[in-house]
C-alpha cells in the first residue's frame, strides 16, 4: 500500500462542534483524481471498497484523493440528509458559500472536485440491486462521451442514463455528477448493495473496476487480468414502480431478470385485513432493482424497471 497522508476541509461549527471533511491522498502531482463516499450519510459501501483499494494502490502516478464523509454529521449518526436541516446534499450542488450549512458544505465539496481530471462518487441503494454506474448525462457532447469511456472501463453490471425529462429524475439536475458535467469534469457515480447485504465478490468488483479507471486514466499499472474490459454493457432508462396501497411487500422476482408487462413481481398483503394482491411490472424491461421483504406506505417504490436503449 502506498504512503497515504490525511487532511480535513474545514466547513464550519454547530454550537461548540466543528465539522470537518476528512480526506486521505496518496500520490502527488498535477493529475489527480476525486473519489467520494458518503454524499448520503446512511450509505457505507464505500468506505469497505476504499478499504480493500487503499491496499492494492502502488507506484502511483498523479495524486489520488479520497473523500471519506462528504456529509460528516449526516454518516456521524447515519442519516441520508443532513441532520440540522434536512438537506439532501445530492440536490443543491454547486451549493453556495454564503447561504446555508448545506449550501456551503456542497460549495465545498464542488470546489474542491474543481479541477480534477475525474471524480467517482460512491452511492448505494436501498434495495436489492446490482453494481450500477450512473451516467448523468449532462454537459456537452464531448464530456457525455468521456463520461461514459469511463463507465464502460469500469465494467458496471448496468449502466442508468438519467432521464432530465421524467417527473422522477428531473430532480437529479442538483447532484454532483450533474453539475460537474455541466462544468466539463468527466465524472460517474456507482449504486451498489448496502453494506450489510453487499458481499466479498461485489466489493472486489466495484474495487477492480475503480482500479481500471485508474489505470485507464495513467494513473497506476494494472495487471493484464485487470484490464479486460467487457464488449457492451447495457444502458437503461430507469422507470419507478410505486404502490398506491400500503402493507407487507412479499417479492417474487430476482434482480436483472427480464420482466413482461403484467408479469408478477411480488406480492403485497393488505393491513390490517392480510388481503393478497400481485403487484405486476407496467411495461417490459429488466428488473434493476426490487425492495427486499418489508412493511411499505403508500407511494414508496417497490421495484424499478429498466428500458434499453439498445
Amino acid at each position: 500500500m502506498e504512503k497515504i497522508k490525511t487532511k480535513k476541509l474545514n466547513i464550519g461549527q454547530i454550537g461548540t462542534l466543528k465539522i470537518n471533511i476528512p480526506i486521505v491522498s496518496s500520490g502527488a502531482g498535477k493529475k489527480r483524481i476525486v473519489i467520494l463516499c458518503g454524499i448520503h450519510g446512511d450509505e457505507k459501501s464505500g468506505l469497505f471498497v476504499v478499504h480493500r483499494l487503499l491496499k492494492d494502490l502502488k507506484d502511483i502516478e498523479g495524486k489520488i484523493d479520497i473523500i471519506l464523509a462528504a456529509n460528516p454529521l449526516a454518516q456521524s449518526l447515519g442519516m441520508r440528509v443532513s441532520p440540522n436541516d434536512f438537506h439532501n446534499l445530492n440536490r443543491i450542488f454547486p451549493g453556495n458559500k454564503n447561504t446555508d450549512f448545506s449550501r456551503r458544505l456542497a460549495n465545498k465539496i464542488f470546489n474542491f472536485c474543481k479541477g480534477a481530471d475525474a471524480v467517482i462518487d460512491l452511492h448505494t441503494f436501498q434495495d436489492n440491486a446490482p453494481i450500477v454506474a450512473i451516467f448523468v448525462n449532462s454537459g456537452n457532447e464531448i464530456i457525455k462521451k468521456k463520461c461514459l469511456e469511463l463507465i464502460n472501463v469500469f465494467n458496471p453490471q448496468a449502466i442508468w442514463k438519467v432521464n432530465f425529462e421524467s417527473a422522477e429524475e428531473s430532480k437529479f439536475s442538483g447532484a454532483l455528477g450533474s453539475v460537474l458535467a455541466v462544468h466539463e469534469i468527466v465524472n460517474f457515480a456507482v449504486e451498489m448493495p448496502e453494506v450489510f447485504s453487499i458481499n466479498d465478490e461485489q466489493l472486489d468488483q466495484v474495487k477492480n473496476g475503480l482500479l481500471r479507471v485508474l489505470g485507464f486514466l495513467g494513473f497506476v499499472k494494472i495487471s493484464r487480468n485487470n484490464s479486460e474490459r467487457a464488449l457492451a454493457v447495457p444502458i437503461f432508462q430507469r422507470i419507478k414502480v410505486r404502490t398506491n396501497e400500503a402493507g407487507l411487500f412479499i417479492p417474487i422476482k430476482s434482480i436483472l431478470k427480464k420482466i413482461r408487462k403484467g408479469e408478477i413481481v411480488g406480492r403485497l398483503v393488505s393491513l390490517p385485513d392480510f388481503k393478497v394482491k400481485k403487484v405486476v411490472s407496467p411495461c417490459h424491461g429488466i428488473l434493476l432493482i426490487i425492495k427486499s421483504r418489508d412493511l411499505v406506505a403508500t407511494g414508496d417504490v417497490l421495484f424499478s424497471i429498466g428500458q434499453s436503449e439498445q
